[in-house]
């Protein structure tokens, strides 16, 4: 949203206020609303879900993670602050885009766990499991699919339930992206 311009004593000059609007509010949405806003541009964030955050509220969910939650807490304030609003609950269409009349749209509407099927079992997404541990009995044999940092976490927590826990990982590092000291 700055182009270079020829104009000022660096060759910028601050773009003319566009029309943003950004699909979702979680933390990417959210982000990009702010630095859109900040820069002086027309904001407005449209959510589906019935509230702001989207995929922050499973992070937060998984054990040890209560630090994580000023990446979002910072991001929020900053944006409220800019005024800019934010519409839960919004089912967002063609039509609807079009009526608002953006001049940019930035969709920032996350990832969707893949379905998985196994013959004979009813797999549960890990999502599902972080944000409602009781899907999975207490003390139940569990085989977690996926050694990556979500699948540890739903590892860990199940765990903490008295399951037991197989992991299953095509690499021979598990959570290789997630910092040495938690993994």
């Amino acid at each position: 949203l700055a182009e270079p311009q020829a104009a000022g004593a660096h060759g910028w000059r601050k773009p003319e206020p566009r029309r943003v609007l950004v699909l979702g509010a979680g933390v990417g949405g959210i982000e990009a609303a702010r630095l859109a806003a900040a820069r002086g541009h027309s904001v407005e964030v449209w959510e589906k879900a019935g509230r702001p955050g989207g995929q922050m509220h499973l992070v937060v969910a998984a054990p040890d993670k209560e630090e994580v939650r000023p990446v979002w807490t910072y991001r929020w304030e900053q944006l409220q602050a800019l005024g800019v609003p934010v519409r839960c609950g919004v089912n967002v269409t063609a039509s609807t885009i079009r009526d608002f009349r953006p001049d940019h749209v930035v969709v920032a509407t996350g990832a969707r766990p893949r379905p998985l099927a196994i013959a004979g079992a009813e797999p549960v997404q890990a999502w599902d499991v972080i944000a409602r541990p009781d899907l999975v009995d207490e003390g139940a044999r569990v085989v977690v699919i996926g050694g990556g940092i979500v699948g540890l976490e739903v590892a860990d927590m199940l765990a903490l339930r008295g399951c037991r826990i197989t992991v299953l990982e095509a690499s021979p590092v598990l959570a290789q992206s997630m910092a040495r000291n938690n993994r």
